[in-house]
């Protein structure tokens, strides 16, 4: 662990802790309280199974990062208690999508590019909150890979996370920005993980490892992980859910 600013501090970093805590609680809860029938919730757990495992290790992450941020003086528990506020604020708005009606009369806007047959990215926006989605299956010129959800409150403050495949460092990563939490993070860094850009290695791990037939794809397998977060947070859970694998046959026209 690598610190850019000079060690102190009295915050009290087990309020913060409790928080954290408190926030993926809720968003767990809000999952495990899905309209799922008894016998499918393993099968949910399965095929969300990686996406489920990154939001722990993004826990984990976060959580280190708070403690590791207690060592600015610059920072007071206003600070702190500011960047939970934002963090909540995102899981929340992903909590939003989960319960929201998804389809042509539900409670979302959504614009697709196309080339052919195949889906680029999918824009959707929730037509109450101010809540925006972002699926890109594939980098372009301009964007990056990426599935995201954007929230913006009342007082026009944004927040965002993003699950990003960086090409340049060949990892996927998952940014967690607002004005707040970068105050807390920027200076912090450890190994590939920085200010608010985390790297995720159980997605870097499946994105980055060769097939059964020892080819590696990365686009064709971070394609499927873009697809899997659009079913988790967008589809509803009477549906049959698809594996990564599955859903990289579908988007890449195998089936």
């Amino acid at each position: 662990m690598q610190l850019d600013y000079p060690p102190k501090n009295q915050i009290e970093y087990s309020q913060v802790e409790q928080k954290l805590e408190s926030i993926f609680f809720n968003f767990t809860t809000k999952i495990t309280e899905l309209n799922i029938e008894s016998e499918d919730k393993l099968e949910f757990m399965q095929k969300y199974g990686l996406i489920l495992e990154s939001f722990n290790e993004l826990k984990s992450k976060l959580g280190h990062w708070f403690e590791y941020a207690t060592e600015n003086k610059n920072l007071e528990q206003a600070d702190f208690n500011q960047a939970l506020i934002d963090l909540e604020k995102i899981f929340s708005a992903l909590g939003t999508v989960i319960e929201s009606d998804y389809g042509d009369k539900g409670q979302f806007n959504i614009k697709n590019i196309q080339e052919g047959n195949v889906l680029k990215s999918s824009q959707i926006n929730h037509k109450e909150e101010d809540i925006m989605l972002r699926f890109n299956f594939e980098p372009g010129e301009s964007n990056e890979a990426r599935a995201g959800i954007n929230y913006k409150d009342d007082k026009g403050e944004e927040c965002s996370l993003r699950f990003d495949w960086d090409k340049k460092m060949n990892v996927v990563a998952c940014d967690v920005e607002s004005d707040s939490l970068d105050k807390l993070f920027t200076g912090v860094k450890e190994g590939k993980s920085w200010g608010h850009h985390f790297e995720m290695e159980k997605l870097t791990k499946f994105v980055y490892e060769k097939g059964k037939d020892g080819e590696l794809n990365t686009t064709k397998k971070f394609r499927g992980v873009v697809a899997n977060f659009k079913e988790f947070l967008m589809e509803s859970p009477q549906k049959k859910h698809n594996t990564i694998e599955d859903l990289m046959k579908r988007f890449n026209h195998q089936e």
